[in-house]
């Protein structure tokens, strides 16, 4: 199943809990599957699943409590159209623990782990993740498997660095793509910081992994205190 792949921790930094209110939204999340209309989440984790006669599947979820998002596929047969699945999930992100205004680069990674496979018939399959902050840019890996041929498996680590303020909120969209004309193609992608300064916590606006020792406050409080 794809969710046991997506059960990860945070890594490289510890990450308070910041609970948004009802006037200060966390921002949305997509998921897509199969040509159905795309839906908008603005929960901490959530996904959609979506199985038909012979064999076929999709789905495409996310959890900001584990950092991480998927999506899979499955025809069993050949198609010219493909059933895909696909999510976007985004997020705002500030540092604490250090002097408000202290510059420092943010160095997010994402691992990738994919597989696409094509036993049989013909076309093609896809299935890979991203990491994506507007402004900066995008990093992305991308496994193919064409028919007849191989399986193609990738496990990737890639990097997003940026230069960033502490107390200052940035946004990062990560998010993970599958698509499949003839077999499987599945995606989980997973989300870390590293090499933050000594004393410098990561705060999210939709959850934490590893709840910091001190009382939770809002979303809406915790920006305006690092103004």
């Amino acid at each position: 199943m794809m969710r046991a792949h997506l059960i990860t921790t945070w890594m490289g930094a510890a990450l308070g809990v910041a609970t948004p209110s009802a006037a200060d939204p966390c921002p949305a999340n997509v998921v897509c599957i199969a040509g159905q209309p795309c839906e908008s989440l603005i929960t901490v984790s959530g996904g959609r699943e979506a199985n038909f006669n012979g064999g076929v599947s999709a789905s495409a979820l996310y959890d900001w409590s584990a950092a991480s998002c998927g999506a899979s596929t499955q025809l069993p047969f050949s198609s010219p159209t493909p059933v895909e699945a696909r999510v976007e999930a985004n997020e705002d992100f500030v540092i604490t623990g250090i002097a408000p205004g202290t510059p420092l680069t943010i160095h997010a990674r994402i691992r990738v782990v994919a597989n696409a496979n094509t036993p049989g018939g013909s076309g093609s399959n896809h299935a890979g993740g991203w990491l994506e902050k507007a402004g900066v840019g995008r990093v992305e890996t991308v496994a193919s498997a064409e028919s007849p041929g191989p399986p193609v498996d990738i496990d990737q680590v890639l990097p997003l660095d940026f230069p960033s303020l502490a107390g200052e909120t940035f946004r990062l969209t990560m998010g993970a793509r599958s698509d499949s004309r003839s077999g499987t193609g599945r995606a989980a992608v997973t989300l870390t910081f590293v090499d933050l300064p000594t004393g410098a916590v990561v705060s999210s606006c939709h959850s934490g992994g590893t709840p910091v020792p001190a009382t939770s406050v809002s979303w809406g409080r915790l920006k305006s205190h690092y103004r």
